[in-house]
């Protein structure tokens, strides 16, 4: 196992060099692994360990799995407190080489990278993964100027006072004679880029005939257009794997409805 910030020459081809059969599997590493997982070392394998039966259970024949994590990384080209706690969470979590889950007396290698570049353009680094922004998301308020059966006005309502302090970093405290600010009294960090990476990813990869199995492993819904799109164009087989149930019944059926293989394949949770 490898386990780098990538930002090395790769060939066009995503497959084995040797010709053994591989699949590849796009983690979208903040969306799938909880705060728990990353701190729990055995939760941590149990869920790789799921994730590399599921994504063996849709392509018995490989031989090789490469797994891509995603995340906020690198912010201004440094690299995140984000990214320290995954490198020691996956590598404490390596599975490989495992005994293979679907084929007996065979093992299952591979490897698993924190990566900030894309497929096919490895020479350019996405340095800004990963943003501080001195302010919380933009307050919107379910009704104006004060929620339903809100006892309070517009003015003390605490709602709409947050909703006004929030507005802008420059914002100062309602408080009388306070001066902190917005942007001094909150801080949110947010994730840039990634899920497009994997989108691109995705597509790439996907077109590869060397990879018998490309996997996008999350949650989030976003990625339903590209997973069908690539699904359409795809050489290799497309698919969506979690450890639980948490894609909505109707967006399985158009997941399937493209051909796209999904695990856990029935029914739904809820929506990402």
């Amino acid at each position: 196992m490898t386990l780098h910030v990538e930002s090395r020459e790769r060939p066009r081809t995503w497959g084995r060099a040797d010709g053994r059969p591989s699949a590849m599997a796009l983690l979208d590493y903040a969306n799938l692994v909880s705060e728990e997982s990353e701190r729990d070392s055995p939760l941590m394998s149990h869920l790789m360990i799921g994730l590399v039966r599921a994504i063996s259970g849709l392509a018995p024949q490989i031989e090789h799995l490469e797994i891509r994590a995603y995340g906020g990384w690198l912010n201004e080209g440094i690299i995140t407190s984000s990214a320290s706690k995954a490198m020691r969470a996956l590598e404490g979590a390596n599975p490989f080489p495992v005994t293979h889950p679907a084929r007996r007396h065979a093992l299952l290698h591979g490897e698993i990278r924190i990566v900030n570049t894309l497929l096919s353009l490895p020479h350019v680094e996405f340095g800004e993964t990963y943003r501080m922004r001195k302010r919380p998301p933009r307050i919107r308020l379910a009704k104006s100027p004060v929620p339903d059966r809100c006892l309070a006005d517009a003015t003390s309502c605490p709602a709409a006072v947050l909703k006004r302090f929030t507005k802008s970093a420059s914002k100062t405290c309602p408080t009388p004679d306070c001066s902190v600010t917005c942007g001094e009294a909150f801080m949110t960090f947010e994730q840039k880029m990634v899920d497009t990476m994997i989108a691109c990813d995705l597509i790439e990869a996907s077109q590869s005939a060397d990879l018998a199995l490309v996997a996008v492993l999350t949650c989030d819904t976003d990625f339903l257009p590209p997973l069908i799109y690539a699904s359409s164009t795809a050489s290799a087989q497309v698919a969506v794997v979690t450890p639980d149930r948490c894609w909505r019944s109707a967006h399985i059926e158009m997941l399937q409805r493209a051909g796209v293989r999904l695990l856990p394949e029935e029914g739904s949770n809820g929506d990402a």
